[in-house]
């Protein structure tokens, strides 16, 4: 009777973890750059994080990469607002739409999503 309720709580704990994990994608673009981002028909984009600015120099090479340490404080935000909820999302990696949280530098904008029902 043990080993039956050892392998009920397994099975359980192990059913729980799969449906409550959390696929995100990843999607990078360069300054001055655009993407689209998009779900299948019956599903909606959920933002996770948006990090526009650059925290490495190995992503999006440019001769004007003088800071790692930037990022702008309102790039998730924004990206929630233009894209939250809706199946197809258009961004552009400028900094009239970001802000420009290290002038002298070339940024990058990254978004984590996933598609929800």
């Amino acid at each position: 009777m043990a080993n039956m309720r050892a392998v009920y709580l397994f099975a359980w704990c192990l059913v729980y973890a799969v449906c409550i994990s959390q696929v995100y994608s990843s999607s990078i673009i360069c300054e001055h750059s655009s993407m689209y981002l998009s779900c299948p028909e019956d599903q909606v984009l959920e933002i996770g994080t948006a990090i526009y600015g650059r925290t490495r120099k190995d992503i999006c090479p440019h001769r004007d990469n003088k800071r790692t340490d930037c990022k702008s404080k309102t790039s998730t935000e924004t990206v929630k607002k233009l894209c939250q909820g809706k199946q197809l999302c258009h961004l552009i990696a400028k900094n009239n739409i970001l802000g420009n949280p290290c002038g002298d530098t070339h940024k990058y904008l990254e978004v984590t999503y996933e598609c929800i029902w």
